[in-house]
């Protein structure tokens, strides 16, 4: 049955947040820190995905669900993952990088950790979601 799944799913999930500050933040040079609609995340520059990493391992990167459409293409990753590799050239336009699985963050993020800054005395550089 897909019950298994379901909880494998949602107990290996990515979703990984980063603390948007200079310094502070884990994110590979390859990727910036930048607001999403479940909290700040290591994305990669359009069009690219992690570095030897399966597409649809969703606990090292991801896409998401945006409530505005535009941004489905955008690929998410663990801090510190680096992502220099080149999405499927046969996806392109909206679709550019549509081999990524698409992670369900809402299920994972609290809803009052979305879209707060992080408190600059944190000694935390980077939060993953199951530390909230």
């Amino acid at each position: 049955s897909g019950v298994p799944y379901i909880l494998a799913t949602n107990i290996t999930i990515g979703c990984d947040i980063c603390l948007p500050y200079p310094g502070q933040n884990l994110c590979h040079p390859t990727t910036s820190c930048a607001p999403t609609p479940y909290g700040t995340m290591c994305l990669t520059r359009p069009g690219y995905k992690a570095d030897g990493v399966a597409d649809d391992d969703i606990t090292v990167q991801w896409r998401m669900k945006w409530p505005v459409p535009g941004q489905e293409h955008r690929v998410a990753v663990v801090p510190g993952t680096s992502a220099n590799t080149l999405c499927d050239p046969k996806n392109v336009g909206p679709d550019v990088c549509k081999e990524v699985a698409v992670a369900d963050c809402s299920a994972v993020v609290p809803e009052d950790s979305r879209f707060e800054s992080a408190h600059s005395d944190t000694d935390q550089q980077a939060i993953h979601v199951g530390e909230l």
